[in-house]
């Protein structure tokens, strides 16, 4: 039958999360994603869109965006960020990626 975006969203999430070890850290790692990407939503005036962030384990750096708006980035590309400014340039490329309807 196959999956529909929100579906097939929620099932790499899940694949993700149970293919790698997910750390305690993940936590403090997510606040802080969170806080940055509400500061580029907030500064960029998307408000006709909802954007979700997720920091998952997955090995290597990288970040990337699934159906429904869902930026997936590694906590490994998180702890690379030696500032939020840094951070907000990823997450703000991700978002821009939604904004163009470049999404996989």
């Amino acid at each position: 039958k196959g999956f529909n975006a929100l579906q097939l969203s929620d099932q790499a999430i899940t694949l993700l999360k149970k293919g790698h070890k997910q750390s305690t850290e993940i936590l403090l790692l997510q606040k802080k994603v969170n806080r940055v990407l509400d500061r580029i939503l907030n500064a960029a005036n998307v408000k006709d869109i909802s954007v979700s962030a997720h920091v998952i384990s997955t090995g290597t750096p990288g970040a990337w965006v699934l159906p429904e708006n869902k930026i997936v980035v590694s906590c490994e590309m998180v702890i690379l960020c030696s500032s939020e400014d840094e951070l907000a340039v990823i997450l703000s490329h991700e978002l821009a990626h939604i904004k163009m309807g470049f999404v996989i």
